[in-house]
């Protein structure tokens, strides 16, 4: 958990912007959860729930600003198949904070849904992938496709982009990030990026 403290915080119309300082901590958490899978044919459905105790959330308030201990339920579905020669993934996932308080910055409920395919192609020296991640309550999302070539039995190159979307952290009229507004992919939607890797095996 990053546990956060505020210095300065209120005084944004004055132009002074607000210290926060970061202090990661790690703490145990307990967790106990089940999955189940069901083939039917070429389909296979899978589900998987947990149960998490004590995991620390971050709120933002004029009254509360810091982190609030809840339990928590995660539970996803998905589907797996074959279309075409590619594995194809759906998943869809939720995670339910209970007891939830309004300060808390992620909703009571926050739903993700993800599409994964892949295929290998030309004898499997070349396998185009692709993920999706969007964030349904926040209206963001990612976009990862992916190229793997392999020249060899000892060299392979990776060709990748990744995508983001998604609101940017509100600034105010100074210009200055507001330190308690939640965003994942939105933070990084003016940088997007390419990259290639070169793997030699031995």
């Amino acid at each position: 958990t990053a546990f956060r403290s505020v210095s300065g915080l209120g005084l944004g119309s004055l132009g002074i912007a607000p210290e926060v300082d970061f202090t990661p901590v790690q703490r145990r958490l307990q967790t106990v959860g089940m999955g189940a899978s069901k083939s039917f044919g070429r389909i296979v459905l899978e589900g998987e729930v947990a149960y998490t105790k004590g995991k620390y959330w971050g709120t933002s308030s004029d009254q509360k600003f810091g982190e609030e201990r809840k339990n928590y339920i995660k539970h996803v579905l998905g589907i797996k198949t074959v279309f075409f020669g590619a594995d194809l993934s759906l998943n869809f996932s939720q995670d339910i904070i209970l007891d939830h308080i309004p300060e808390i910055q992620q909703d009571r409920i926050e739903n993700t849904a993800s599409l994964f395919a892949r295929r290998e192609m030309r004898y499997g020296s070349m396998i185009p992938q692709i993920l999706i991640i969007s964030l349904l309550n926040r209206n963001e999302w990612l976009f990862r496709p992916k190229l793997e070539y392999k020249y060899s039995d000892k060299i392979s190159l990776l060709y990748g982009v990744d995508i983001f979307s998604g609101a940017a952290a509100e600034r105010n009229e100074e210009g200055q990030l507001d330190p308690g507004r939640l965003n994942i992919f939105g933070y990084f939607d003016k940088d997007d990026r390419a990259y290639v890797e070169v793997k030699y095996s031995f």
